[in-house]
């Protein structure tokens, strides 16, 4: 441990390259996929637009044949499909697509799955409000970042650190979202809700390892100050990974998965964007400075 201290202690400057790397990698894949798709992540109905069709039925439904079948029916729509268990057993599926009418979805859903009009629910978004809803959210987590970059400079009053502290949850969302589209992965409202939960993750360690150092004893390094942060930070961040993993892979819910999986990928992309590359601007920064500016010689 001591050896690995040591060589973070004097290579700090070195490693800041990797989260440029990483951040460069991750905006090159966003372009990447907005230049061959035209959007810049995928989106499933509740952005885009579509019919989904909730089919009560305690028949076993062969998922991956009934998916085929769309497919092979509605060759340029988006299609998902997942079981509804209660208390472990078949209570119906839910199966949601795009570019097809509420009538073509409910008359082929009848006939396929033998049932009724009573047993189905279905729900249609136009693509025009999905979009309209799409960049209602984008703004939402705008807002958000200035808001909490006004919080932030009000209480620090000192640009550099908390610029980095800002510059950590925006690393993390790119990567985040660069991950998104190499899996393949459709964001959704509930996703969009999870990136606004991600920022909040983030800053809260980006915080944490800045008044801790700049709030340090007379005597306390800069370095020792951080390893002291991380230890508590790295509780933080481990358990909520525990607690969120633990959710994804044993949640059922289409919704909880997607808001775990981006938290989960997330909170690793956080480790490497507040201990590597905060830890080190706001080193640099203060050994520039003489390390001279204390948070409380500004707060006084």
């Amino acid at each position: 441990m001591e050896k690995v201290k040591e060589f973070f202690d004097h290579n700090y400057k070195k490693l800041l390259i990797i989260p440029l790397l990483v951040m460069l990698i991750s905006i090159g894949i966003i372009l990447n996929h907005k230049m061959q798709t035209g959007d810049y992540i995928d989106k499933d109905i509740t952005l885009k637009g579509g019919v989904s069709v909730t089919v009560s039925t305690t028949k076993n439904v062969d998922i991956i044949s009934l998916e085929k079948d769309l497919k092979s029916r509605y060759p340029n729509s988006d299609i998902r499909i997942r079981s509804i268990t209660d208390a472990g057993k078949n209570a119906g599926v839910v199966i949601a697509l795009t570019e097809v009418t509420p009538d073509q979805i409910s008359d082929y859903v009848k006939q396929k799955l033998s049932v009724s009009s009573d047993d189905l629910a279905i729900e249609s978004t136009g693509a025009a409000l999905g979009a309209s809803f799409f960049n209602e959210t984008i703004r939402a987590i705008l807002f958000a970042f200035a808001f909490m970059a006004i919080v932030i400079f009000l209480y620090f009053r000192i640009p550099i650190p908390s610029l980095a502290i800002i510059l950590a949850p925006i690393c993390t969302m790119f990567g985040t979202w660069a991950v998104l589209i190499l899996i393949g992965a459709k964001l959704s409202t509930a996703g969009v809700a999870a990136m606004l939960m991600l920022i909040g993750y983030s800053v809260d360690t980006d915080i944490l390892l800045t008044v801790r150092v700049l709030k340090r004893k007379s005597g306390v390094s800069i370095f020792e100050a951080t390893t002291g942060a991380f230890k508590t930070g790295m509780i933080m961040t481990t358990t909520a990974i525990a607690v969120v993993g633990t959710c994804y892979f044993l949640s059922t819910s289409v919704v909880l998965k997607q808001i775990m999986l981006i938290l989960l990928i997330g909170l690793f992309f956080d480790i490497l964007n507040t201990w590597i590359q905060n830890a080190g601007i706001l080193r640099m920064y203060l050994e520039k400075k003489g390390d001279k500016i204390k948070l409380h010689d500004q707060l006084n």
